[in-house]
Order: structure tokens, then C-alpha cells, then sequence
């Protein structure tokens, strides 16, 4: 799969395949399958009756792991991306919307 998509107005280059899983496990030493079926799971958490603490709580982890997966998938398409740190903080903002609607290239 490769796909792209505009993060503050720079274009990423996203790319799944193999390796992908070994780079995210390299990156933060999870594995990336449990990391995606975690995320789903904490959007379905927040979907829930919660206090705003609880749902801000959620709602910080469900970021914390797109950003890692997003960054997984750009690392494999992207020459050039920094490490993760680095990239999140130049990043300004980001439309999540558009994100997770890709574009095929």
C-alpha cells in the first residue's frame, strides 16, 4: 500500500509492507498490530458516558499511537523524515480528518 497525504502543508509519502511492523517495533518497542487494535479499542472507550478527565486521558493515548503509526508508515515512504520525536515537534497542526482519509498516489 502506498498512499499520501498533507501534514501542514508538506506531502507524506505513506507505505505499509512488511519491514513497517519492524520499524514500529524498532521506534517504540510495541508491536504495531497490538498498538492498532489498541487504539481502535481506546476510540471505542471514548465513545462512552466518561468524565472529561477520563475522555482527555483516552483521547491523549489515541493520539500518542496514531502519531506512531502515522510516523511508522511515512518513515517507510518518506526519504528523509526525522525520527519521531523530531517530527512531532514540527509539526503545528494537524487535520485529522484529512489524515485518515488518504489519497492513493
Amino acid at each position: 500500500m502506498i498512499r499520501s497525504i498533507e501534514i501542514d502543508g508538506r506531502t507524506l509519502t505513506l507505505k505499509s509492507s512488511v519491514y513497517t511492523w519492524f520499524t514500529y517495533k524498532a521506534g517504540f518497542g510495541a508491536e504495531l498490530p497490538e498498538d492498532m487494535a489498541r487504539a481502535i479499542a481506546i476510540d471505542g472507550q471514548r465513545a462512552k458516558e466518561l468524565d472529561d478527565v477520563t475522555r482527555a486521558a483516552l483521547l491523549g493515548q489515541e493520539m500518542r499511537l496514531f502519531l506512531q503509526l502515522l510516523w511508522a508508515f511515512a518513515s517507510e515512504g518518506t526519504p528523509g523524515l526525522p525520527p519521531f520525536e523530531a517530527w512531532v515537534q514540527g509539526i503545528e497542526s494537524i487535520d485529522i480528518t484529512s489524515a485518515i482519509s488518504f489519497n492513493r498516489t
